[in-house]
């Protein structure tokens, strides 16, 4: 083929064809970054109220775990007022009061639970007992009129309460002993 410009006028020629070049090519390089922005906005947008989520859960532990912190610290001082009140009592141990029980019990009576009322604070000068709930159940009324009987004659109680309650059914009985330790005050 021949030429038929002149050098000058294809060297221009060429450096136009190679601006207009760069130039699609820099739109076609826009254009694909535009695009792939516009595919990452959901994205972006999700992340942003998953974190927002994310945030708020941290939140909500940190505030539980700083409740549950509290419920245990009070949980813990109580127990720990509980302990106090039984080591007041130097004479009478936990353990002296559960062997006395088991001891005194006869055949015929299963012990199925103790329950603690420890004392509270109160403004009366008479200091309150630690009281004892023993629950069960008996083959008869007479084991349980028996161990009754054992625990009053027992140094450890001052007063063991049987409802007359306890006495409804003649045989296997489910009963309710209220027991009250005393104090050497």
């Amino acid at each position: 083929m021949l030429n038929l410009l002149q050098k000058k006028e294809q060297k221009k020629i060429y450096q136009e064809y190679r601006l207009r070049r760069l130039v699609v090519s820099l739109a076609l390089v826009t254009f694909v970054g535009v695009f792939l922005l516009v595919l990452l906005l959901p994205s972006l947008i999700l992340s942003l109220a998953r974190k927002d989520e994310a945030v708020r859960d941290l939140s909500a532990l940190q505030d539980k775990s700083a409740k549950d912190a509290k419920d245990l610290e009070t949980s813990l001082s109580q127990t720990n007022q509980r302990l106090q009140a039984l080591q007041k009592d130097k004479t009478t141990s936990a353990h002296d009061i559960f062997i006395s029980i088991m001891n005194d019990t006869p055949p015929g009576v299963r012990l199925t639970g103790f329950t603690y009322q420890y004392p509270t604070e109160t403004k009366a000068a008479q200091p309150q007992q630690l009281q004892i709930t023993i629950t069960g159940r008996s083959a008869n009324r007479d084991a349980l009129q028996t161990f009754a009987r054992d625990l009053e004659s027992a140094d450890i109680f001052e007063d063991v309460t049987l409802p007359v309650s306890n006495f409804a059914k003649d045989k296997d009985i489910d009963f309710i002993l209220n027991l009250l330790i005393k104090t050497n005050s």
